[in-house]
């Protein structure tokens, strides 16, 4: 028996009910400090502003003290000390401000320490939590049953769903990167298009894509195409290629040729109007990726909650 085993061990019989109260009693208060911290960030905001404006009316009261040529007229027609009365008002009420907002947040700071010990009481819950989770469905596995037997099938299901779930997940950032290279193509070949550089030199480049059955080429001749533009349709091919070969592996086939919209592009010439059809497909095949995934979560959630179900 290992170290970990040995730890299920001790946690076979824990109260997973009582841990989960702890669980959510301690996410609860860390909430709260949460909240907190961002207050006294916004009072800390205010504190540098009432700092500022202290300073400003302690500044005018210094300056009303000074013997200047403006302070003498003053004193002459009897006005000094009724001005002097007003800005001495308005910098004591900027200090008492000042103090208010300092008084608030050495409160909140106190109130954060008085949160986190409660937090700390209740002790590294959500490790107690796993492994008395782990401990349970261990012991279930174990005894065997009708209840293992529901829990494999489960297990099964989740672990599939799972790599599922990270295949999409690595398709769509694939499929966002075939967008933006492509996007940056057909920016890069219209210029071309619009300056009427685009000949009749052709030179065809092919690329082979699975999922799609995409093929990408161009049909411009290398001696007339700009450095740049010749770059980004090749960013562009590379991008699609990988991102056809992450659709196969998420093994949504059928759906996306399922339509005209997916029917195999065996050759994608090297053009702004190919280009643009591209951005149209793959734009498609993203969102398709995105409710895709949106379900695989759905059903990841359901299962899990089965699980729970068996375990607790």
């Amino acid at each position: 028996m290992n170290d970990y085993e040995a730890l299920l061990k001790m946690h076979e019989n824990d109260d997973l009910d009582e841990i989960r109260a702890r669980v959510d009693e301690k996410d609860r208060i860390m909430r709260i400090i949460g909240n907190i911290k961002k207050r006294i960030k916004e009072l800390e905001s205010d504190l540098e502003k009432a700092s500022r404006a202290l300073a400003l009316e302690q500044y005018d009261v210094e300056q009303l003290r000074k013997m200047t040529m403006a302070n003498f007229l003053l004193n002459v027609t009897g006005k000094m000390q009724e001005r002097l009365d007003k800005e001495i008002s308005e910098a004591d009420a900027a200090a008492a401000k000042y103090k208010a907002i300092q008084e608030k947040i050495a409160f909140l700071n106190e109130e954060i320490e008085k949160h986190r010990k409660q937090a700390d009481a209740l002790g590294n819950c959500k490790t107690e939590y796993k492994l008395a989770y782990e401990a349970r469905k261990k012991k279930i596995l174990a005894e065997g049953g009708q209840k293992a037997e529901t829990l494999l099938i489960l297990k099964d299901r989740l672990d599939y769903l799972n790599s599922q779930l990270k295949e999409t997940r690595e398709a769509i950032n694939a499929g966002k990167k075939a967008f933006i290279a492509t996007d940056k193509a057909y920016k890069a070949l219209s210029k071309l298009n619009n300056a009427d550089t685009i000949g009749a030199g052709v030179g065809m480049i092919a690329l082979s894509a699975t999922s799609f059955g995409a093929v990408a080429g161009a049909t411009l001749g290398e001696a007339m195409v700009s450095s740049t533009s010749h770059n980004y349709a090749e960013d562009m091919m590379r991008k699609i290629e990988i991102f056809t070969t992450e659709l196969e592996d998420v093994k949504l086939r059928n759906e996306l040729v399922s339509g005209n919209d997916f029917l195999p592009l065996m050759f994608v010439q090297e053009s702004a109007e190919h280009a643009n059809r591209a951005l149209y497909v793959i734009d498609k095949a993203n969102r398709m990726l995105k409710l895709h995934k949106e379900s695989l979560e759905e059903q990841i959630k359901e299962i899990e909650a089965g699980i729970d179900e068996v375990i607790l």
